[in-house]
């Protein structure tokens, strides 16, 4: 089985692909723990300047895979597995580049706000649709909390609605739109920009930030959550979004 992510580091750019095309990129409690795998050996690794995610095939990432995770035994244990992927994220004192194609659903959504700089293909689109499926959306709400206005946040959790790329643009959630035949090269042009800057220019300006913006990603998934139940259902809503 192709590993899942496909992690491969050069010139100091660590470049994680998922590479689930066939299910459109869908995240399992497998995924999840190989993420986080990589991003404990990468993230502390003084050599690594960059981080770069991206995805196979024609879709970023559609959301869980519900084959996988149908249930709310194994949402709970998916659930302290992906809060602690986004901490890491959060944490890093390492730029993320996240070039996203395609369908970002859900928790690929909320992967995709993660990104320090985020840049889409000229089809791609995001949703945060889980108020569709009776859920709550707690990274999502975290990310959008940390960077962006409460009106936005508010827009995009409330309805539920994909949201194109132009229009991610518009809202500073998106660095810059290219052709999707081109996405993966811009992405890489910028994570070698990256790279190529001191490494403690990166520290000492991740470091700058979290003390002008001081609430963190802990925190504030410790808050959501406190905030109402982030269980699961019994049963998930069907998997496709609209």
């Amino acid at each position: 089985m192709t590993d899942n992510p496909r992690v491969t580091t050069r010139d100091g750019i660590v470049d994680m692909v998922l590479d689930m095309p066939a299910r459109r990129n869908a995240l399992t409690r497998d995924t999840a723990r190989a993420m986080l795998s990589a991003l404990d050996s990468t993230l502390s690794d003084p050599e690594t300047r960059v981080l770069l995610i991206r995805a196979e095939g024609p879709s970023f990432c559609s959301g869980l895979d519900l084959d996988d995770l149908n249930g709310p035994s194994a949402f709970a244990e998916w659930m302290p597995l992906w809060t602690e992927i986004h901490c890491r994220l959060a944490e890093s004192a390492v730029p993320i580049v996240i070039a996203a194609q395609g369908a970002m659903v859900n928790a690929g959504a909320g992967l995709a706000m993660s990104a320090d700089v985020l840049l889409v293909s000229d089809d791609a689109f995001l949703q945060v649709g889980e108020i569709k499926q009776g859920l709550a959306a707690p990274v999502c709400i975290a990310w959008l909390a940390l960077r962006h206005p409460q009106a936005v946040a508010r827009q995009i959790c409330l309805l539920g609605d994909r949201i194109p790329a132009d229009k991610l643009l518009r809202l500073s959630i998106a660095a810059a739109v290219h052709p999707a035949s081109e996405l993966t090269d811009r992405a890489r042009e910028v994570a070698g920009q990256l790279a190529r800057y001191p490494a403690s220019g990166a520290s000492r300006t991740a470091a700058a930030l979290s003390a002008a913006y001081p609430t963190d990603m802990r925190t504030l998934l410790a808050g959501i959550a406190q905030a109402g139940d982030m269980a699961a259902p019994t049963e998930f809503a069907p998997a496709r979004v609209r």
